[in-house]
């Protein structure tokens, strides 16, 4: 059965301690969304996230893309810019700081990672799996979960962490420009050129469980329902998924029921 995503008023609430900017953003980003419903009700097939019933509300379909999120209640991994150049040297050192999807498997040497507490949070909880500026930490769990259905899709470079935690950053190296996946009618820009908002041709990365674009400098990561109900199915903490791909926040803009 497919699942519906209601815009609630919840969304109020949950931008409740952003900053200025976010709310400005979260704004635009409602404003938008809802125009776009409003576009899509009668030609539901360019819908990034699925269709639209004829009230609006996105039905996500079996192939439906979404953007991974750190879920904030969780520790989010810092690679500390000195190790990774003290360990890379300077050619490949800026793994640390550059999110393009570059190989590294071939001169990695181990990095010892650090975990942070996001702004406003006290938590102290590791999580399994962590987004961060591109890439995916995984535990030793989520490695194991996860290995065979991400491996076409990037590689597993091993990292340590505190006195004697052990696991990796997944480093996607798929693009949607390399799949010919980005879909040119939800894709916008301002006046100055500044993207705006946009959005994947679904059919073409249906077996693709990882990848990156681009438009957002490689910063974002999108994933496929396959790795969705992974991460659920194995209860693996740490991130959230959100189909409205544009949304650089998620929960901030609506509330999946």
């Amino acid at each position: 059965m497919a699942k519906i995503v209601h815009l609630s008023q919840k969304q109020n609430e949950q931008l409740k301690g952003k900053s200025d900017k976010e709310i400005a953003l979260a704004a635009a980003r409602r404003a938008m969304e809802e125009a776009r419903r409003n576009r899509h009700i009668n030609e539901p097939e360019q819908l990034a996230s699925g269709k639209s019933y004829e009230n609006g509300d996105m039905v996500i379909a079996e192939e439906a893309i979404y953007r991974i999120h750190h879920d904030e209640n969780y520790l989010m991994h810092v690679i500390p810019p000195v190790e990774s150049m003290d360990k890379l040297g300077a050619e490949h050192g800026t793994f640390a700081f550059n999110a393009e999807p570059k190989k590294y498997a071939e001169v990695w040497q181990p990095l010892h990672i650090e975990f942070a507490a996001c702004t406003g949070k006290k938590t102290k909880a590791i999580p399994d799996v962590s987004e961060n500026f591109g890439r995916l930490f995984l535990s030793q769990k989520a490695y194991s979960v996860l290995k065979e259905l991400l491996a076409s899709s990037g590689e597993f470079l091993p990292v340590t962490y505190g006195e004697a935690g052990q696991g990796h950053i997944f480093n996607p190296l798929l693009t949607a420009e390399q799949l010919s996946a980005i879909d040119d009618k939800l894709t916008t820009h301002d006046q100055y050129g500044n993207l705006e908002s946009f959005g994947f041709v679904e059919k073409k990365l249906k077996d693709t469980a990882i990848f990156k674009t681009q438009l957002d400098t490689f910063k974002g990561i999108f994933c496929n329902e396959e790795i969705k109900q992974a991460c659920e199915a194995e209860n693996l903490t740490g991130i959230s998924f959100h189909p409205d791909v544009a949304n650089p926040i998620g929960e901030a803009y609506g509330t999946e029921q």
